[in-house]
C-alpha cells in the first residue's frame, strides 16, 4: 500500500509540473482561477436543474491547454 501511495504522489507531482508547463502558470495561480467554477442547483416547480457557472476566458484557456473537456453548461435535469 505504501508503494501505491508513493506512486500516486509521484504521479501527482508529475501532473502538476505538466500543468504548469502547459498553462505557463503555477499550480496556485491555476487553482485561484478555477476555484470560482461552481455548480448551481435551481429548484423550480417543474423540477431541479443543475448547471455550471459560465467559464471566463482564463478558465477556458486552462482547460484547453491541459486538453481537458470543458464542463457542460447543464449538468442534470430532474423533472418533478
Amino acid at each position: 500500500m505504501l508503494a501505491f501511495g508513493r506512486a500516486l504522489a509521484a504521479f501527482a507531482d508529475w501532473r502538476l509540473s505538466e500543468e504548469e508547463n502547459e498553462t505557463g502558470m503555477t499550480w496556485f495561480q491555476v487553482k485561484k482561477i478555477l476555484k470560482s467554477i461552481n455548480l448551481v442547483s435551481l429548484k423550480l416547480p417543474e423540477g431541479v436543474v443543475q448547471q455550471s457557472t459560465v467559464l471566463i476566458d482564463k478558465q477556458e484557456s486552462i482547460y484547453r491547454a491541459c486538453q481537458v473537456k470543458l464542463p457542460p453548461k447543464v449538468i442534470q435535469v430532474k423533472p418533478a
